[in-house]
């Protein structure tokens, strides 16, 4: 009986301090993580992994109904939808927004292209114009939130899983990435001609799947492993733009 009482006090203790070093956190830290979403007029939590078409939804909802986002009080409350659909231009103006509540004044966008499902955003370090990060713009309610897949989960600089160490270089080169690609879709069938558009990422290669001029599919290749990771979560191609430097 003592031990059981003795295994049970140590784990409420364990609970009790992983609590508070949760509690600990700073929140300014969230807030400047394009992990947890922007959505304008309602703080920076909004879609994220788990559930939904593709399999990719709202952090607490899927596709089929709205995300949420956390009020200055506190209340969790449903992203309001847009009273207009978006477009190109509006869903750039949403990724402008985000990129500044995020602090990243010295990244810019290359690329916004709509999708049946999304809008995808492309956006760079001005200084060197190489890859930092993959947004989607949901075009229900204009939240920007960080790319699932690879955008997410291989990014060593901006990504949601933090990376110790990430300064190594990749070890596969863009030449490598595009060639994986190719086998990778051969492999499963996909005989279609592309041309393949590599832009290094910190971490992987974000292939672009380009057919007279679009951009129809995407997939990444692990810039250490070579693993690969289909995006899934587009829809079909609508419109693409390209900005102007």
């Amino acid at each position: 009986m003592t031990r059981f009482m003795r295994t049970g006090a140590i784990a409420l203790a364990v609970v009790f301090l992983g609590t508070v070093s949760l509690a600990a956190l700073p929140r300014a830290e969230r807030a400047a993580n394009p992990s947890w979403g922007y959505g304008r007029g309602y703080g920076m939590m909004g879609p994220g992994m788990m559930g939904g078409r593709g399999g990719y939804g709202g952090m607490m909802g899927g596709r089929g109904g709205y995300g949420g986002m956390m009020s200055p009080g506190g209340a969790w409350q449903p992203a309001q939808p847009l009273d207009k659909p978006l477009t190109l231009d509006t869903a750039e103006e949403r990724v402008r927004e985000a990129l500044k509540a995020w602090g990243y004044a010295d990244l810019g966008i290359e690329e916004i292209v709509q999708y049946a499902w999304n809008f995808y955003a492309l956006v760079a370090e001005k200084s060197n114009g190489k890859g930092a990060l993959e947004l989607l713009v949901d075009p229900r309610n204009g939240t920007v939130s960080l790319e699932p897949g690879p955008g997410m989960m291989w990014n060593t600089r901006y990504g949601r899983m933090y990376w110790s160490g990430s300064a190594a270089a990749a070890t596969v080169s863009a030449d490598d990435a595009k060639r994986i690609a190719r086998e990778w879709l051969k492999v499963r069938g996909d005989t279609t001609a592309w041309d393949l558009e590599a832009t290094e990422m910190p971490g992987y290669y974000s292939i672009h799947l380009e057919k007279d001029g679009r951009m129809e599919a995407m997939l990444g290749v692990n810039g250490f492993t070579g693993a690969v990771w289909y995006h899934t979560w587009h829809g079909t191609y609508v419109a693409a733009k390209e900005m102007e430097h």
